[in-house]
């Protein structure tokens, strides 16, 4: 039996990206909320939206309630996941409590969520907690005046000044976040200050292939006098997280998924890519360290193959099916994400090779938007969910409103009747979770926000 070992690689970061991006919040305020009806904080859902989209920035809300229907199709669009807010400021740890709001939450976003973010920091009950619950999110966090490096994972500067052992379940169950842009503007930081040691953080997490995690509520307001609200100072918080991730390829991941990609990727002790005649398999064997779950990992494993390197496995011919949920393509590599049964130890999962030559898809495709004013419709290049914004002309920049959304990737999306006193703007993500944002300018075709 002739046997050709190949030389897969397990990516460090789901999709086989540079780093792990994200901007968290508590708790999602849907713009209709009465209490915030007066304010600006109407606006913070839609414009966190609004900017996640235009900034390719990955968003996700720990939510303890379900207020109306708003968080169900935020979560449905995919610029957002979703998973639990446990109320520790008011209430003790109580597991018959948390299993229900798992179950809640799951029912609306399609997906059991494996994270929580504990209220008012209290992390007491950590260790209490189920082994289904994989990480959390405390209020600690690297303040821009400690001459600190950001909090990350994954890659050399773990934690503060690397003082934070990852090595221990524990502490990825009580993670603190990596940086607070609007606490620090409420700690004698201008914005522009915040703003500035956000970059820098984001490129620390970029360079040493790290995870970065802002954490700011979309409804905060400011303690002190004459200082702005956490509203009108989003834009900068984004635009600050986009400069410091630059060019680099950031993982279009929730929390849960992040998190779940770290313990799925660790406990990876063996693999190889063999092809036996005619046939090609994956061989993989686990090592389940850690004292949790694993069966609720539902992320897929990336792995990448170099395409010069294994012209003998006849790379264009592999084609998704069974385990392998996706390929993707660059350059140099294939991009598999692959399904795995974390039931097992010992997994052999074999390749489904097409008759004739397959083209992938490009990773990291964005999508190019176009408007037609005569169809009233937006055209885009790939299948692509489209969300649609809109500003009043003399309203504030942050004065975003959401109105209107899809589900399903398609190639063209047709608008409501639109009012002359507002600027349109059509969002879309791609089902590998690229986004962008255009304006549509009436009169001719629409331009990418930069």
């Amino acid at each position: 039996m002739v046997q050709q070992k190949l030389g897969p690689v397990v990516c460090r970061h789901y999709n086989g990206a540079d780093a792990t991006l994200l901007q968290v919040t508590d708790n999602y305020f849907p713009s209709g909320w009465l209490p915030f009806k007066s304010d600006v904080r109407r606006y913070g859902s839609s414009l966190a939206e609004f900017l996640a989209f235009k900034y390719n920035i990955p968003l996700h809300v720990f939510a303890y309630d379900i207020k109306n229907h708003e968080l169900n199709e935020f979560s449905l669009t995919g610029r957002g996941g979703v998973s639990i807010y446990y109320p520790s400021c008011i209430a003790i740890y109580n597991k018959q409590k948390l299993d229900a709001k798992i179950l809640e939450i799951g029912a609306i976003t399609q997906r059991i969520p494996t994270t929580l973010s504990y209220g008012c920091g209290k992390t007491d009950y950590a260790v209490e907690l189920p082994g289904y619950i994989l990480g959390g999110r405390n209020s600690a966090y690297t303040a821009w005046d400690s001459g600190d490096t950001a909090a990350t994972w994954y890659g050399e500067n773990c934690g503060h000044a690397g003082r934070i052992d990852f090595s221990q379940t524990s502490n990825l169950r009580a993670r603190p976040c990596s940086g607070r842009f609007f606490s620090d503007t409420q700690n004698n930081a201008s914005p522009e200050q915040a703003a500035a040691f956000v970059e820098e953080q984001v490129r620390l997490a970029v360079e040493s292939n790290g995870f970065y995690l802002n954490f700011m509520h979309w409804h905060d307001m400011s303690r002190r006098n004459n200082a702005a609200h956490g509203v009108p100072l989003m834009s900068l918080l984004f635009e600050s997280m986009a400069k410091g991730a630059d060019n680099a390829r950031i993982a279009k991941a929730d929390y849960n998924q992040a998190v779940e990609y770290l313990y799925l990727k660790e406990s990876i002790e063996y693999l190889s890519l063999k092809k036996i005649r005619r046939t090609a398999y994956l061989d993989i064997r686990l090592n389940k360290f850690r004292e949790i779950d694993y069966t609720v990992i539902n992320t897929p494993l990336t792995i990448r193959i170099n395409k010069e390197k294994t012209r003998q496995l006849n790379y264009k011919k592999i084609i998704p099916g069974g385990q392998i949920r996706s390929i993707r393509q660059d350059e140099k590599y294939l991009y598999l994400n692959i399904s795995i049964d974390m039931t097992k130890d010992e997994i052999r999962i074999p390749f489904t090779l097409s008759s004739g030559k397959k083209v992938h898809p490009s990773a990291w495709a964005m999508p190019v938007l176009t408007f037609d004013e005569a169809s009233h419709k937006v055209y885009s290049s790939i299948p692509v969910k489209f969300v649609l914004f809109r500003k009043g002309i003399m309203a504030p920049e942050y004065a975003v409103e959401l109105i209107d959304r899809t589900y399903i990737p398609a190639n063209s999306f047709i608008l409501p009747a639109t009012e002359k006193d507002y600027r349109y703007f059509a969002g879309a993500i791609t089902p590998e979770g690229e986004s962008l944002v255009i304006e549509l300018s009436f009169g001719n075709q629409g331009q990418t926000l930069q």
